[in-house]
């Protein structure tokens, strides 16, 4: 399966763009490998920088940071595949590459208002192996031919994802961890 999508921000003058290309090893068992590539996930300044801006008791000059904007390019390989009825497990290794469209700067003062620069850093690149359990118990399907195709459930789906950014991996130069859990129904 081969689904790209094309886009045009016309407020950001951005185009946006993305392929996910998806091959079914065992529909019987919704087992597919996955490649995902693309730009997109811009990150934006947060409100709570906007209001730090707006102190004027700050020690931080935020005129020249240019936190507002990243572009995002972004590749992802993985793979799922149902384990047993309703339960699911995603694996891949996402890499991004988030650089600064502005360049930033950022001030601080000291005790006696001299300001000290720090320049940021305007590229980070992440490397990261991702783990995605889902289960729903109780869950409802019919077989499409040899495909299996999800009805419902009469009870929630829980998920945990779990994924680790290693730094020096292909030139990432970061590290963190991320920890989502999630209960739908």
């Amino acid at each position: 399966k081969l689904n790209p999508k094309a886009g045009y921000n016309f407020t950001r003058k951005e185009f946006y763009w993305s392929t996910d290309f998806d091959f079914y090893y065992a529909p019987s068992k919704l087992g597919a490998l996955t490649l995902k590539v693309g730009n997109g996930n811009r990150i934006y300044t947060s409100r709570i920088m906007d209001r730090l801006r707006q102190q004027k008791d700050s020690l931080v000059d935020f005129s020249k940071l240019n936190l507002n904007y990243f572009k995002d390019m972004y590749v992802q390989v993985g793979n799922r595949i149902e384990l047993i009825n309703g339960l699911q497990l995603f694996t891949s290794i996402d890499m991004h590459r988030r650089k600064a469209v502005r360049p930033s700067e950022l001030v601080v003062k000291d005790e006696q208002q001299r300001p000290t620069s720090f320049f940021m850093q305007p590229t980070y690149v992440t490397f990261a192996p991702r783990v995605k359990v889902v289960w729903t118990p109780g869950q409802y399907y019919y077989m499409d031919g040899r495909r299996k195709v999800y009805l419902h459930s009469n009870y929630p789906t829980l998920s945990l994802d779990y994924e680790h950014g290693f730094k020096g991996v292909f030139g990432s130069n970061g590290s963190y961890g991320r920890l989502e859990a999630d209960i739908h129904q």
